[in-house]
């Protein structure tokens, strides 16, 4: 009796289960879906195939992106699976993008100014696509894998945006993307990415890790300059006179997820030589005489943007270069 009435406490907790639309463990195991799955590509057409692949190891995606719907009568219950497909040109690597500054002189940085957050490849790199924070909080995010909906374009290789110039290192990155100009600038900067932290230090920055160890906390010293990535990190303490990382507090994991892909391009110059002197040689009063449109429409800011710095720079030029000259006239009146 203890037996039958377990049974039917499993059997309601699984209808429970696909009345919510999630698919149980218990109703479906692992072999009989992947089973399911392998049958199902057989009937697919030739561009068409399953979100993830049917091997066991993918398995367990399909239990979070599978909808289920129940359709039943008095003899029987019929379950519906609702699985995402993909087609060969719905199918993207989706990269988030970072820019940081660069030193164009010892006083100087000069930085991308990008407002789209993410960069999404088409599989055949045919095409691609842009989205916005927002956007891509619209997604459905999985360990492997990101759904997101049909909310912006897509756009063939051939149209020169910035984020795609700056991808495919083209010539004219300088004319499609707004830079900005950076003064005095300190400021570090660290992003993390799962088990990673990348970074950025204008100067040399010397930071101590106390990381976690079977025996002891293992403590190091490091100097960090420029860019670079801090791999295996994020169980660790970092510390230095202006910043403070808090370690991630879990439990051991006897499985090892896959570490985020970057994409490190080489190094893009973001300005070009020519106004590499033309910046080094702006003074103070150019700057100035930016500051001051600033504080009569907003708040004193600490950025500029390059191009118009090197517009008031060369229009200062050309005013001291020019000469000027003066035509008198005289009219003389001789009265009749």
């Amino acid at each position: 009796m203890f037996q039958l009435v377990q049974q039917v406490d499993d059997l309601f907790n699984v209808v429970q289960c696909a009345m919510h639309g999630r698919l149980s463990i218990k109703l479906v195991n692992p072999i009989v879906l992947q089973n399911i799955l392998r049958n199902v590509t057989l009937g697919l057409p030739e561009s068409y195939g399953l979100i993830a692949d049917t091997d066991i190891a993918n398995i367990h995606l399909y239990y979070d992106l599978t909808a289920v719907f129940i359709v039943a009568d008095t003899h029987c219950i019929n379950l519906l699976l609702h699985i995402p497909l993909k087609s060969a040109n719905c199918h993207f690597t989706l990269f988030k993008v970072v820019t940081l500054p660069t030193l164009v002189s010892p006083d100087k940085f000069a930085q991308y100014n990008v407002d789209i957050a993410y960069f999404g490849l088409q599989f055949s790199q045919h095409a691609y696509f842009m989205l916005t924070e927002t956007d891509y909080n619209h997604c459905e995010k999985k360990p492997s894998i990101t759904i997101c909906p049909v909310v912006t374009p897509v756009y063939s290789t051939q149209t020169v945006t910035c984020l795609s110039s700056l991808f495919f290192h083209s010539t004219n990155n300088h004319c499609v993307c707004r830079r900005k100009l950076l003064l005095q600038h300190r400021t570090p900067t660290l992003r993390h990415h799962g088990n990673i932290w990348s970074f950025h230090f204008p100067t040399q920055h010397q930071i101590s890790l106390r990381c976690p160890d079977t025996r002891d906390q293992i403590h190091r010293t490091i100097t960090l300059y420029n860019t670079g990535i801090l791999h295996n990190t994020s169980e660790c303490h970092i510390t230095s006179d202006e910043i403070t990382i808090f370690p991630q507090l879990h439990g051991t994991l006897l499985a090892e997820f896959d570490s985020p892909k970057f994409y490190l391009p080489d190094n893009i110059s973001t300005i070009t030589n020519d106004e590499i002197q033309q910046l080094k040689d702006i003074s103070p009063t150019d700057i100035q005489r930016l500051r001051d449109v600033h504080t009569k429409v907003a708040t004193l800011q600490q950025t500029f943007d390059v191009d118009s710095l090197l517009h008031i720079h060369r229009t200062t030029m050309l005013h001291k270069q020019n000469t000027h000259s003066f035509i008198i006239i005289t009219t003389s009146i001789v009265p009749h």
